[in-house]
């Protein structure tokens, strides 16, 4: 509840026939019969509000007071614990900072190597691999194989056509193209003299 006289909040008031009150107002109307005086200078009250979110309770300022050793434990043991909360904060800023550095540091060796613009004559094992299945996929269609693989161009893939026929059995390969797509119209022949 709150006194009726000072309006503190507390948490036992006792009954006056001037409403009910706190301890420090009881005492002081048990001993003068009036009601506690709550002006400390003329013209200034002592009704100010704590801030906000913060509950002052005229109980736990009473024991706080009646009980000096106490007190000062029960201060001290906050104290402690704002302390080390204030360090479990530094601790996790530290953390936080190195974890961001981290990600801003070192994640380029994490990045997939980046494929080289530049046209190339010479074949990989990755690029050898890519046209067959690019030929698996597009048939003879050497133009969208070089798209797909990027460092080679539409002459590049003729050649290798030609070049790697028996060792890469592509004419299996078409034929399983072929079986997919339906027959290629373009003439093997014609393909290979160029």
């Amino acid at each position: 509840g709150s006194c009726s006289n000072c309006g503190i909040a507390c948490h036992s008031v006792r009954a006056t026939p001037k409403g009910h009150a706190c301890h420090s107002c009881y005492l002081h109307w048990r001993r003068t019969g009036v009601a506690r005086p709550l002006t400390s200078m003329p013209g200034r009250t002592n009704k100010r509000k704590p801030p906000r979110g913060l509950v002052v309770n005229h109980d736990d300022l009473a024991a706080l007071a009646g009980q000096p050793n106490q007190a000062n434990n029960s201060l001290q043991a906050i104290d402690t614990e704002i302390v080390s909360l204030k360090r479990q904060i530094q601790a996790n800023k530290q953390q936080v900072s190195a974890l961001k550095r981290k990600t801003t540091d070192g994640i380029d060796h994490l990045r997939p190597p980046e494929v080289s613009g530049r046209i190339n004559a010479r074949w990989t094992n990755d690029e050898l691999l890519l046209a067959v299945q690019g030929i698996r996929k597009y048939g003879k269609d050497f133009a969208a194989i070089a798209e797909v693989i990027g460092t080679k161009t539409e002459a590049h893939l003729r050649s290798f056509f030609v070049n790697y026929r028996r060792r890469y059995n592509l004419d299996a390969v078409l034929k399983e193209f072929e079986a997919e797509n339906g027959p290629i119209l373009i003439d093997d022949e014609k393909e290979e003299k160029v």
